[in-house]
Formats: C-alpha cells, sequence, structure tokens
C-alpha cells in the first residue's frame, strides 16, 4: 500500500477543478468537499489499519526474539571475596540504673567471604575497635573484638535482581576496659548468630540489602580481679548495607549498622546493657 496515495488523490481533485469560480460556488465546492473527503477517509483507514497491522506483527516478533534470546546477565559478584571496612560506632552502656558511659570506638573488619547463586555462603570476619568511653562509671579507655564464622544458603530468584540468603554460625565477642583507678575489666563471651540477609541490585552497578540476626550466648564471664560467671542476654545485630558493584572486581559499600548485648553480673545482680550505632565503609576484591 502507497503511503502517500492520500496526497496523490489531493493533487488530482485540485487538478480537477476547471477554474476559481466553479471552486467557489458554494454547493458545488460543498459537494466536492464531501465527495474528496470520503474518498481520502477510505483510503486513510486502509493506510491507517495497514500500518497498525505492521506494528503488530513487528511487536509480536520482537516479543518471540526476547523469549528466545537470554537477558544480558547482571555482573557476577560469586566466588571468593576479601575486604576490609574501616569502622566508626557509638556505644553506650549502662549499669543498671547505677552508671553508665559512653562514646566512640574506632577500628576495621577484616574478612573472606564465597558465595554462590543457588549455593553454599561462607563469611569468617575478625573486627578491632578501639576509644575512650566517659560516663559517672570513669573515663576509660575501651576496647572490643568480635570474631565471626556464618555458614549459608544464598536462594537466588529468577529475575537476577534478588537473592535471600539464610545463614547460621560462631562467633567470639571480647570486651575490654581499664578502668580508672583500678584494674583492667574483661568480658567475653560466646554466641550463634542465626539470621537471614538479603540483597536486591537495583541496577547493573548498585545494591541495596538488609542484614539481621539474633543470637543466643553461651560460656560468657566477666574478670576484675577475679573471674566470674556472666549469663548474657541474646546479641542482635541488623545492617543497611549500600554497594557499588561498578568497578569489579573491586567493590565499595557503606554499611550502616546497630547492635546491643547485655551480661548479668552475678555477685551484685546488675545488668550491663551496651548499645552501638555506627557506620562501615567497606572495599572488596573479588577473585
Amino acid at each position: 500500500m502507497n503511503t502517500f496515495m492520500p496526497i496523490a488523490c489531493i493533487s488530482k481533485k485540485l487538478s480537477g477543478f476547471n477554474s476559481l469560480h466553479e471552486i467557489s460556488h458554494p454547493v458545488a465546492l460543498l459537494v466536492r468537499l464531501f465527495l474528496f473527503l470520503f474518498e481520502v477517509s477510505m483510503k486513510g483507514k486502509a493506510c491507517f489499519f495497514s500500518v497498525l497491522g505492521f506494528l503488530f506483527a513487528s511487536n509480536i516478533r520482537a516479543n518471540e526474539s526476547a523469549a528466545v534470546a537470554p537477558s544480558k546477565p547482571l555482573a557476577s559478584v560469586e566466588g571468593s571475596k576479601v575486604y576490609i571496612a574501616p569502622l566508626w560506632e557509638y556505644g553506650h552502656s549502662e549499669w543498671g540504673n547505677r552508671t553508665s558511659q559512653n562514646g566512640s570506638l574506632w577500628g576495621a573488619s577484616v574478612g573472606y567471604s564465597y558465595s554462590e547463586r543457588n549455593s553454599i555462603y561462607v563469611n569468617l570476619e575478625f573486627t578491632g575497635a578501639a576509644g575512650r568511653w566517659k560516663g559517672s562509671a570513669g573515663n576509660d579507655p575501651t576496647r572490643e573484638y568480635v570474631t565471626e564464622l556464618r555458614l549459608g544458603y544464598v536462594g537466588a530468584f529468577p529475575c537476577e535482581r534478588f537473592t535471600l540468603t539464610p545463614f547460621v554460625g560462631i562467633g567470639s565477642y571480647v570486651f575490654n576496659q581499664t578502668i580508672s583507678g583500678g584494674p583492667n575489666f574483661n568480658s567475653y563471651f560466646w554466641y550463634v548468630p542465626i539470621g537471614v540477609s538479603l540483597e536486591y541490585r537495583i541496577s547493573k552497578s548498585f545494591a541495596i540489602g538488609l542484614m539481621g540476626f539474633g543470637a543466643p550466648t553461651f560460656a560468657g564471664s566477666y574478670k576484675i580481679n577475679y573471674r566470674a560467671n556472666a549469663p548474657t542476654d541474646a546479641l542482635w545485630k541488623v545492617e543497611l548495607p549500600l554497594t557499588y558493584y561498578g568497578s569489579l572486581p573491586f567493590e565499595l559499600s557503606i554499611v550502616p549498622f546497630a547492635k546491643q548485648w547485655a551480661y548479668l553480673a552475678n555477685e551484685e545482680l546488675i545488668k550491663q546493657r551496651n548499645t552501638y550505632y555506627g557506620l562501615k565503609i567497606g572495599f572488596g576484591y573479588h577473585f
């Protein structure tokens, strides 16, 4: 079908008029205009439906091609990764209703991770941080050391953008203070993190995630001049990682987090509760 047929019709009709007087007669003008518009309309409809049919057929072919051709996968972040993440955290400690301390700790996390879609997840991490806490309990240099191993399964969804990773693990937590005018205070316990990690790939380069776990604890104790058992409440932690994968094999992440743990000093029946809010900036290398 010639898509310029309506234009040819206009040219033909105009050339059929013998004079300007013929065109200017009102009745003749209306009759000729009606016949002209009717003919153009019919030819225009045929052209319109022809174009519509062509576009519809093209759309079907495009959909069939998309169904057959695989979508371009996102950049892979599977396999092994090593990382380091400098961190800052603000901690607040309370001993019942009697004393309290708060202050900043600075440190870093270093670790190794392995993950594979629809397969295993392993993460081993060590964190150390130090600073000074101040308050009614004194002005004390404060340190903490955390070692944690996680094992899980990376559940990947067909859309490739979303992964869900449940995990379980084992960890140790050491909290140390040099008490003003007195001996060092040491507390440590073991814990079993049980949680889940989610990640959604916003684009090929960016991802947002959520990680949370609760951890029953055991074998808790503290030491001042002597060592004593200290039953520990469950530890919990939440992270909100924002990750940039645009320079693979390197990655950059910004991770706000919060955590809390507490224990009971048996002799005085006083519960110490430590609450933290912080930020990590991670640098990872995939291989």
